[in-house]
């Protein structure tokens, strides 16, 4: 129980440290990083309600000060994230839908090509909680694709996203394909 305690008061503090830095620099564009990192916060505590509101806040000052590229983006990938994480998978799939027709014509910077490979890979979550594995095949597939040039074969994203693709397999009964992701 006192350790429990001693986590809330750290928590509480955090907390208190972000609510202050936000209420010293109102108007100051860099708030826009003390609200994006309130969220990160939030949602490595499972707070997902209140980083989606921080999210809220920072995309208000990002537009305010005309911010864009890949910062915006990975703000509208953790509203995303979160929406899913609440339960509402449509909705967060929607959401990455739209991040996908933003980022095609930029699929070619690289930065924005490992940003649309992540939202492939994202989504395909979604389409697999939705019973959509075709689909979600399709998204893995095309996160290989961008990827293959940018980061190693042996990262965390390939391992993740190959057995994905052989779970989907399964569940589509195409046992001897999914060996082949499995390995």
């Amino acid at each position: 129980n006192q350790k429990e305690s001693n986590h809330l008061d750290i928590r509480r503090r955090i907390i208190d440290s972000f609510e202050k830095a936000i209420s010293a620099a109102p108007e100051n564009p860099f708030i826009l990083e003390i609200y994006a990192s309130f969220a990160d916060y939030q949602i490595e505590n499972g707070s997902y309600e209140e980083s989606l509101l921080m999210i809220q806040k920072a995309l208000c000052v990002s537009q305010k000060f005309k911010y864009s590229g890949v910062f915006y983006y990975r703000l509208e990938l953790e509203r995303a994230y979160c929406l899913f994480r609440m339960g509402n998978v449509k909705k967060s799939l929607e959401l990455y839908q739209e991040i996908i027709i933003d980022l095609l014509p930029q699929q070619n910077v690289s930065e924005y090509r490992v940003a649309l490979a992540d939202i492939y890979r994202l989504a395909a979550f979604n389409l697999k909680a939705l019973g959509q594995y075709n689909r979600a095949l399709e998204y893995n597939h095309k996160f290989l694709e961008l990827i293959s040039e940018i980061i190693p074969k042996n990262s965390f994203r390939y391992g993740e996203v190959y057995l994905s693709i052989s779970g989907l397999y399964r569940r589509l009964e195409r046992n001897p394909t999914a060996g082949i992701y499995s390995k």
